[in-house]
């Protein structure tokens, strides 16, 4: 069995690390570039400095200020519409028959709000890190770590990508550290190191300098199976903690995915995402290029190499020379000549670089939809009337409405793993009264729940479906002005309730809208078919009145 966990372990790290390195000059650039000092090297969880490529120093100095001020607005906007420090989501009834009761969903609503705001859950700082990966590389990690403290129940954990490595369906991740003798201990106890002679040693001696590569290798359980509520078989996802590729001290399951992988920018095939800015390196090396050339020009034109006649040498110009002045042979040129002169006379190409400069950072500002973005989070200066307002907000989530859901769909795995781990809390606690909800809590069955959105990005999506439903409507109405018989074709209660689900209205169930329309096409077939009798003995009557005449 351990050997077939090494050779598990081997081969899906191999797997990792190819796709892992195809990116890694990129996200070495996105780092230079934007002026990150080192923001993929620190982990919140253990606090201590992770793996990665540390060959050369990432320099603090953004290429240019603006880039790094518009990589921090989209961090401030997307960490205001998704992780608002009140609430980053609700916990709603999900209206089946097991269901939680409303009281419930708000007590876990609650607990994962106050776990938040806990410090020892490291979620402000395991957001930074997820925000800035996100926005600056394309790609950030959040994991939910279940703790069994009633106070703090759960932890959050975002390493970046300089320690954490993923595959394209983000079903395995590779987490790596490097952590103390005496770190290993308190994470898991003298009893998984005892063994590991080097380790033990270290740890017995008080070494607190000697660090080791410590690796968590989470993938799908192969002993997995739906329905059942304890021992390995309940859990689908597994854990393998290890020192180097072969020495696995610690194996963790897991109830539900532990883990969630966002991407800016998806392209198929690959399981990282692009940013804006990741998006736009061509134009931006474009630009590099062009401002260095523009600072050479500038240079030469403020110091220019001069040239002079010398009747005694025979001397010609030396373009790799760096004396400032370079005799000629007097003799080559004519009498009357002047004795000093310009050899390099470079054109002034700075109007180029401030002529460009502003139409790529513009173009990086729309990628990133800061204009969007501000009209969420600041008051604007010139008053409008109440109609040019709603015009606005109907542009402005428009522009966002499709990275908004994106995001929304991609933070699911991690709020489902945070909202199960909170669940499972109330439940052992007492706080969950039926005890079918409490054995789908114990089987990690997620119907008995939905997310909720904040407010903002609620409306933003709303507005998004709600103009798809509009434009539906509009083609089935010329569908039906064409043939009208199509409307028995036709059910519009599930896109209907799509829309409704970040509404303010709410449909009924489907049960009773299937009652109900089952009622109503009764109703209204008995009533047809009175109408059609009542017609009928008319028609009799007065047919019987006409022969008696």
């Amino acid at each position: 069995m351990k050997k077939n966990i090494t050779k598990l372990i081997t081969n899906v790290s191999s797997e990792l690390e190819s796709y892992r390195t195809v990116f890694w000059a990129l996200w070495q650039w996105a780092a230079r570039f934007s002026g990150s000092s080192s923001p993929l090297r620190f982990t919140s969880e253990t606090g201590g400095r992770v793996l990665g490529m540390q060959s050369e120093t990432l320099d603090e100095e953004a290429f240019d200020p603006t880039i790094k001020s518009m990589i921090t607005t989209a961090k401030d906007y997307f960490g205001g519409l998704f992780f608002p420090s009140n609430e980053p989501w609700t916990v709603q009834t999900s209206g089946k028959a097991i269901s939680l009761q409303p009281s419930e969903a708000i007590a876990c609503t609650n607990l994962i709000r106050d776990t938040f705001n806990n410090p020892d859950s490291k979620w402000y700082e395991a957001r930074e890190i997820f925000l800035d990966n996100f926005v600056r590389f394309g790609t950030g990690d959040l994991m939910g770590v279940e703790t069994l403290d009633e106070d703090c129940p759960f932890k959050v954990r975002s390493l970046g990508l300089s320690a954490m490595s993923t595959n394209v369906d983000h079903s395995s991740q590779r987490q790596v550290f490097n952590m103390t003798a005496q770190k290993i201990v308190e994470e898991f106890g003298y009893d998984a190191i005892k063994n590991i002679k080097r380790v033990a040693s270290a740890y017995e001696k008080y070494d607190v300098s000697s660090t080791f590569k410590v690796s968590c290798m989470i993938v799908r359980n192969p002993e997995y199976t739906k329905g059942v509520e304890d021992g390995v078989k309940s859990r689908p996802y597994v854990g393998y903690w290890y020192l180097d590729e072969s020495e696995v001290f610690e194996t963790e399951l897991f109830r539900e995915k532990p883990f969630g992988i966002s991407r800016y920018f998806i392209r198929q095939g690959y399981g990282y995402g692009y940013s804006p800015l990741t998006n736009m390196k061509k134009s931006f090396e474009s630009l590099e290029g062009l401002f260095f050339l523009s600072m050479s020009s500038a240079g030469k034109i403020a110091d220019a190499r001069m040239g002079y006649f010398d009747l005694g040498t025979v001397g010609t110009l030396e373009l790799d020379s760096d004396a400032k002045y370079v005799p000629f042979n007097g003799g080559l040129v004519g009498s009357g000549s002047a004795p000093v002169f310009k050899i390099e006379d470079a054109g002034d190409i700075t109007p180029i670089w401030n002529a460009i400069r502003p139409v790529i950072l513009e173009g990086l500002r729309k990628e990133y939809k800061l204009d969007a973005m501000e009209g969420y989070f600041q008051k604007s200066g010139n008053p409008r009337t109440a109609t040019e307002v709603m015009a606005l907000k109907a542009v402005q989530d428009a522009m966002l409405a499709p990275q908004v859901r994106l995001f929304a769909e991609q933070l699911t795995d991690f709020r489902r793993r945070i909202t199960m781990i909170a669940l499972r809390t109330l439940e052992r606690a007492g706080r969950i009264q039926d005890d079918r909800v409490r054995k789908a809590i114990r089987r990690g069955d997620k119907s008995i729940f939905k997310l909720e959105e904040t407010s903002i990005v609620k409306r933003i999506i709303f507005s998004e479906r709600q103009q798809q439903f509009v434009n539906d409507l509009q083609t089935i109405g010329a569908a039906l002005q064409v043939q009208n018989s199509l409307i028995g074709a036709i059910d519009l209660y599930e896109p209907l309730q799509n829309v409704l689900e970040y509404g303010s209205i709410k449909l009924r169930s489907q049960t009773d809208y299937e009652k109900n329309r089952n009622l109503a096409e009764e109703m209204s077939k008995r009533q047809t078919v009175a109408q059609t009798t009542v017609a009928e003995a008319a028609a009799d009557r007065a047919a019987s009145e006409a022969v008696g005449q």
